[in-house]
């Protein structure tokens, strides 16, 4: 399958001449003034520490699942899941981008920092606000991130990450899960 418009919204956010914009009030990145889009962060490991490929929780599998859904949303594709094509083309377009956290706790709060920052220096690629991080796989990993995109005033869910201390709203506010708990599954 040919996930077009993901391709087309990835070559017109690296189009130098596309105007991208995004505002402190959306968690939206508008291209052109015309087409908003839901910026998809997918944070999880595709290596090792060493650098070797790594995919013992499915984490290729997950993105291709993600980018699948992000071309049923954009297109109002509901072959798979018939309520998508109900809901028509709204003009809000989804992309996802990866982010391999090679195991790494460390690395995976840079990119979070990096992912959410919202500043105009010139040496910033990613200024594209997520509406939701996607991720991450442990909870170690996913704790230190969530404090960070909270704070930040990100939201961010993990499919995986089952520490009962995630549900800590006071610590975690804009986290969220797919997964019930450690408490939940025994």
């Amino acid at each position: 399958m040919n996930l077009w418009t993901l391709a087309e919204i990835s070559s017109e956010l690296a189009d130098p001449a596309s105007q991208i914009s995004s505002s402190p009030d959306s968690n939206l990145i508008t291209i052109n003034n015309e087409t908003n889009v839901c910026h998809l962060p997918y944070v999880f490991p595709f290596t090792d520490p060493s650098g070797a490929p790594w995919n013992a929780i499915g984490t290729y599998e997950g993105l291709a699942a993600i980018a699948l859904a992000c071309q049923h949303l954009n297109t109002a594709d509901g072959s798979i899941v018939p309520e998508v094509s109900e809901i028509g083309q709204c003009g809000l377009k989804f992309n996802v981008a990866s982010y391999d956290t090679a195991l790494s706790e460390s690395v995976a709060v840079d990119q979070v920092i990096q992912i959410t920052d919202r500043s105009n220096d010139a040496t910033n690629t990613l200024l594209r606000p997520p509406c939701v991080i996607l991720g991450a796989a442990r909870s170690a990993v996913t704790m230190p991130t969530a404090i960070i995109s909270g704070l930040r005033g990100f939201p961010q869910m993990s499919p995986i990450s089952t520490s009962p201390a995630l549900d800590d709203k006071s610590q975690y506010k804009y986290f969220a899960r797919t997964i019930p708990n450690d408490d939940g599954t025994s």
